[in-house]
């Protein structure tokens, strides 16, 4: 089982303060457990601000964990849509 990420750390990634969320991405990164690439991929892919999302994109961009960059970004499913659109638009 993989380890759990600490509360502490999963509060200050939900803090409602930027910073916090962002200093949040750097204990995550250093933690490097798959919960804890889950959780800065779930920060990139939904939080609302744009310093959040660069934290996580350059946390998991210097990574050499192969395993946290084979998380999908975007699913087949948008890829599909994104595809079927394309073409339609030709």
């Amino acid at each position: 089982m993989a380890a759990p990420v600490p509360e502490d750390v999963l509060a200050r990634a939900a803090a409602l303060d930027v910073e916090t969320r962002v200093d949040a991405i750097g204990s995550l990164r250093a933690l490097a457990t798959p919960a804890a690439w889950n959780l800065v991929l779930a920060l990139l892919q939904r939080d609302v601000d744009p310093r959040v999302r660069a934290a996580a994109a350059r946390a998991l961009g210097a990574s050499h964990d192969t395993d946290a960059l084979s998380f999908p970004v975007i699913g087949k499913e948008v890829l599909q849509a994104d595809a079927e659109h394309q073409s339609d638009a030709q």
